[in-house]
């Protein structure tokens, strides 16, 4: 099994589809611009979370963090509400939530604030000053984003600054570190993108960026400062020099699942458990079309009785968890290759000589990088 149901210690969740920002590298969007035919519009409320995690998980999880593949959690309509019931459930669950921030009222994070608690915090992924943060986090308005940061700092949030690394704002690191610590965030952390990379693992020095019609605006540059470069990229080039092939490579890797290894799950918007949210994100959008690994797990999925097998609002977390998809994810990881049907998207996320997602402060790390000192 990749987690037993005993086992579970942590949740990721998508609690919505929904986002105000066009962030040219996420896969809701077309590089920034028109949101991606495929993708549902869907959200979780309270009901849906009371039926996906009895009172019983709650009280054993150690944390609930919403974040999500597609959308920013905090444009559910239910968060307050969810959070309540939570921290009623089990006052000592840490919840973390990671989002853009331009959205809600002062007041509505001032009451967030105060309903997480110490165990609670709130990562702002805010990508420079008011001169470049909109460059990546598009249609995102950055005097709103420190106004609701400033008021769940002072009514006792706990706040993390998260800086996503490009070449157009990497001369601002700094003095975005010590404008952080002059509003309170608690922390400042430097985040590595690992996708300028392509579907077929080509290393690219830029990204374009379109408009909703689908017109070149401009490019995404890596950074020239080395130490703000995701590493891993560059070990791409090794790899494929010493095995021949990137394929090759995916071939001959050991597989160490990072989920398995966290005692996590994955819940999306649409209520589907699934192994974990680098699978998701090959569902929909704009790094499905022509992918081997979207492909691959798709067939997966409808080979093992389709999507709706994975559902939670319909079967427990328990029953979804020995399902036959969560079984032959894992029994795949020991296969000779990815034609054999080891799944490629495991075998480039927990290769276990990679780290792509390990070197630009993924997602599963951030409960532990960001657990702070009470």
């Amino acid at each position: 099994m990749i987690v037993s149901y005993d086992d579970l210690e942590v949740c990721q969740v998508e609690l919505t589809t929904e986002c105000g920002a066009g962030c040219p590298q996420c896969p809701r969007n077309v590089y920034g611009g028109k949101t991606v035919d495929d993708l549902p519009i869907c959200e979780l409320d309270l009901q849906n979370i009371k039926r996906i995690f009895p009172e019983e998980l709650v009280k054993k999880l150690r944390l609930i963090f919403f974040c999500g593949t597609y959308g920013d959690p905090i444009w559910a309509r239910d968060v307050l509400p969810i959070v309540k019931w939570l921290r009623l459930v089990n006052p000592s669950l840490e919840i973390g939530f990671n989002t853009n921030g331009s959205a809600r009222t002062e007041d509505w994070w001032n009451e967030m604030a105060k309903i997480l608690g110490s165990n609670g915090y709130v990562v702002f992924s805010i990508d420079g000053l008011e001169d470049t943060n909109h460059i990546y986090r598009r249609w995102t308005d950055y005097n709103k984003i420190i106004s609701n940061a400033k008021s769940f700092i002072q009514n006792g949030g706990t706040a993390i600054w998260e800086f996503l690394v490009f070449k157009y704002n990497e001369h601002q690191v700094e003095d975005v570190k010590k404008f952080s610590e002059h509003l309170g965030f608690k922390k400042f952390t430097v985040k590595k993108t690992g996708r300028f990379l392509t579907k077929d693992h080509t290393i690219i020095e830029k990204q374009e960026v379109l408009d909703k019609d689908g017109n070149l605006e401009y490019y995404l540059e890596q950074p020239d400062n080395p130490k703000y470069r995701n590493t891993s990229l560059e070990k791409i080039n090794e790899i494929i020099t010493e095995a021949g092939s990137f394929d090759n490579y995916l071939d001959e890797i050991p597989i160490k699942c990072l989920v398995k290894a966290k005692k996590e799950i994955y819940v999306s918007a649409e209520g589907l458990l699934v192994p974990c949210g680098w699978l998701h994100d090959r569902m929909y959008g704009q790094y499905v079309k022509d992918s081997k690994s979207s492909q691959q797990f798709w067939n997966l999925i409808n080979s093992t009785g389709g999507k709706d097998k994975l559902n939670a609002k319909i079967y427990s977390i328990k029953d979804i968890l020995e399902c036959d998809l969560f079984k032959k994810v894992s029994e795949s990881w020991v296969k000779h290759s990815i034609k054999d049907g080891k799944m490629e998207r495991c075998a480039v996320v927990c290769g276990q000589d990679l780290d792509i997602l390990k070197n630009q402060a993924s997602k599963i790390y951030r409960y532990d990088s960001y657990k702070l000192k009470k």
